[in-house]
């Protein structure tokens, strides 16, 4: 029998067989198996299939590479360019052409971003007021004192909005001290000594 012959009728039994050389004189060697049964339900798509599993390689990614992407990035561009938020995608999105479909990206969460800096709450109120301005200007859920402005994703005109917040409030804050001192800890001593000295004039 030719070999494809008997793995035809071996399928229409149910078994599963193997086929090896037995000997130098053309033999061959044939093992017969039971075949396992399996159970087979519905067809599944791989997508389908991704969404029932975790991907640990996507947590060592976010906990490795950003970090090292967003101290690249410091590296080329200016503080206030250096993108605050990153959103790790499988694919991008795309048209029917073939182009990034930019309003089909998911827009980045309101969470506080994944900050070198770990979370510090403020310790007295000029930084409790200037935790709650950035976090209602840059729509984040909470900022610690040694988080940066432009970290969270602070820009030229979210830095005016924050200023003449500030001001409403009663702290003398021009904008262009944004970009000398972004952390609320720096901002905030630099605050308290000016009103200090501005008591101290009068």
């Amino acid at each position: 029998m030719h070999p494809e012959d008997l793995h035809a009728l071996a399928a229409r039994l149910g078994v599963s067989i193997r086929i090896a050389p037995a000997g130098a004189d053309g033999r061959l060697r044939l093992d017969v198996r039971p075949r396992p049964a399996l159970a087979l339900g519905p067809t599944v798509d791989d997508d389908a299939l991704r969404a029932l599993a975790t991907d640990p390689l996507r947590a060592l990614f976010s906990f490795h590479t950003l970090p090292s992407l967003r101290r690249h990035l410091r590296e080329l561009l200016p503080e206030h360019m250096v993108p605050s938020s990153y959103v790790v995608l499988d694919t991008l999105p795309r048209t029917p052409s073939g182009k990034i479909d930019r309003r089909a990206l998911p827009p980045p969460d309101d969470a506080r971003p994944d900050l070198e800096a770990e979370y510090v709450a403020p310790r007295n109120t000029t930084e409790e007021l200037l935790c709650e301005l950035f976090a209602q200007a840059l729509v984040v859920d909470r900022v610690g004192i040694h988080d940066g402005f432009f970290d969270l994703g602070g820009a030229s005109m979210s830095s005016v909005q924050v200023a003449v917040a500030a001001r409403a409030a009663g702290l003398p804050l021009a904008p262009d001290l944004l970009f000398q001192f972004p952390t609320v800890a720096e901002l905030a001593a630099i605050l308290d000594q000016s009103r200090a000295e501005a008591v101290a004039a009068q």
